[in-house]
């Protein structure tokens, strides 16, 4: 049984890391869009433009929580590090995307 156990353990955070991985991949091809966004936001000016990019926004928000959450119970290793780091600098371009596309969309 303990073995049972301990196999089923290690495939989740297998599977638990594979998942992480692959999420935070998404999510830099998820800034990117929202980088392109503001150039959209600016070039076009649109009521439409500027709601696709609110949405764009909240989507990439709430992606960072969900993965920041999986990696904080994610058991402690190399591998949680090197994706906390990724994820960190990630984190860091998402802010800033945000806080110049909220500039784009705030002129009239």
């Amino acid at each position: 049984f303990f073995r049972c156990f301990c196999w089923l353990l290690h495939t989740f955070m297998v599977k638990e890391l594979e998942y992480l991985q692959s999420s935070i991949r998404d999510f830099g091809k998820k800034l990117e869009e929202l980088r392109l966004s503001r150039h959209a936001v600016v070039n076009r000016d649109s009521s439409e433009t500027r709601e696709k990019a609110q949405l764009l926004i909240q989507e990439v928000q709430v992606t960072a929580k969900d993965i920041a959450f999986r990696l904080n119970i994610l058991h402690e290793g190399k591998d949680k590090e090197r994706l906390s780091n990724e994820f960190r600098r990630q984190e860091a371009r998402m802010a800033q995307s945000i806080r110049l596309l909220n500039t784009a969309m705030q002129k009239p």
